[in-house]
């Protein structure tokens, strides 16, 4: 059975920037850690190695879709930094 272009619509993400909108991205960042032997013969244990981080996002818009360098071939649309913290 063959299905027709609106039943395949369900299964791609819309990714497009819109005027006008506000569109809100979730992303799972992993902190640095070690695993650590506390005391011989027990399981290892996992220790974050920081607390809190830096994280900068920046939206990018690239005129040429061939890959460039970062700096000279594209275009800073918007930046922000956010200190995130494990609670």
């Amino acid at each position: 059975m063959v299905y027709g272009a609106h039943f395949k619509m369900g299964y791609t993400r819309d990714t497009s920037l819109q005027p006008l909108q506000t569109r809100v991205e979730t992303y799972e960042i992993k902190f640095p850690y070690e695993d650590v032997e506390k005391e011989k013969g027990k399981p290892r244990v996992r220790e974050i190695r920081a607390r809190e981080m830096d994280v900068t996002v920046e939206l990018r818009y690239q005129p040429d879709p061939a890959p460039g360098e970062a700096g000279k071939d594209s275009f800073v649309l918007h930046k922000t930094t956010k200190k995130v913290s494990i609670k």
